[in-house]
């Protein structure tokens, strides 16, 4: 796992993003608070995980940080510059820098184009002065670079397995060499063997690009495996943020146990001692006590949990 470096690349700063309900004669009724003041970093090198169950706001954040669908309020600052601030045509040339991996690969496809075409449109769109023939050269490299037969190109989204959907995807997410990747469950559609090599490749990648991740996942075990540090979100708000091995081996926040506790152990016996010792206790309400408090270095806890 390569080191990250001391300085953010990312610094995201009190984000929320809310949504107008709407009432049944009409107008606003109230406001849904998706993600409520959320604050992290991302260094260069690094990964960051985002854990947390279905509907915690995982995507929302990914989606905000990448300006898909800008916050309501707080910051995104990408190597200092905050995103929000910048114009749709200065965003599309930060776009170069900044890219996601979506969770469905073939709904991210274009089933009218082959996958050759696919990864090479971000290069046509940003103008990188190189010829047809370079460019197929490029792509032919891109595919080889994530585990594909470059001869794969000429072919389309229905004709390829899941895995090698999301190849592509990634393949298509690397093409104009970006320093930041948001990962947006990114195994979650595909067979248990086929997930292990993604995740491989992704730490491939880092390794030899120098990229950073906001790896959005439910698997507590690959977020171990891949993560340097990880964050836990419960209704929209950071509880509990610390490097991997220190928030497995000593998690604070009632919620990151239950998470941790669901994680099945194939041993009938430890698992019972395991889920015992955690204990299920329920967490607290999430509109008190969110401000987060380093207990340890490095190691954030809401402050309901702190003690």
């Amino acid at each position: 796992m390569t080191r990250a470096a001391p300085y953010p690349l990312l610094s995201v700063r009190n984000l929320s993003k809310h949504y107008p309900l709407r009432s049944w004669w009409g107008g606003t009724a109230s406001v849904f608070k998706a993600v409520h003041d959320v604050s992290f970093d991302i260094r260069p090198n690094e990964t960051l995980g985002l854990v947390g169950e279905s509907g915690s706001g995982k995507s929302t954040i990914g989606r905000a940080v990448t300006m898909l669908n800008p916050p309501t309020s707080g910051t995104v600052a990408f190597q200092g510059t905050d995103l929000a601030r910048l114009s749709a045509r200065e965003m599309r040339g930060m776009r170069r820098h900044i890219q996601m991996v979506f969770q469905d690969p073939y709904s991210a496809l274009n089933p009218r184009m082959n996958a050759g075409a696919y990864v090479m449109e971000p290069l046509l769109l940003h103008d990188t002065g190189r010829s047809r023939a370079e460019l197929r050269d490029e792509v032919a490299g891109l595919f080889e670079r994530v585990g594909l037969d470059p001869r794969f190109a000429r072919r389309y989204p229905h004709q390829f397995s899941g895995g090698q959907r999301q190849r592509i995807c990634i393949a298509r997410a690397i093409a104009l060499k970006p320093r930041f990747i948001v990962a947006d469950e990114p195994i979650a559609a595909l067979d248990v063997s086929i997930q292990a090599q993604v995740v491989n490749l992704l730490q491939d990648l880092q390794d030899e690009l120098g990229l950073s991740y906001l790896f959005i996942s439910h698997d507590l075990r690959m977020v171990r495996y891949l993560c340097h540090r990880v964050a836990v979100l419960w209704r929209g708000r950071i509880v509990e943020m610390a490097d991997s091995e220190t928030l497995y081996g000593d998690p604070r926040h009632p919620y990151t146990r239950r998470l941790l506790a669901a994680v099945p152990v194939p041993d009938p016996v430890v698992e019972r001692q395991r889920v015992s010792a955690i204990g299920l206790t329920a967490p607290p309400s999430s509109e008190t006590g969110h401000d987060l408090t380093e207990v340890a270095p490095g190691h954030w806890v809401a402050q309901s949990a702190a003690g």
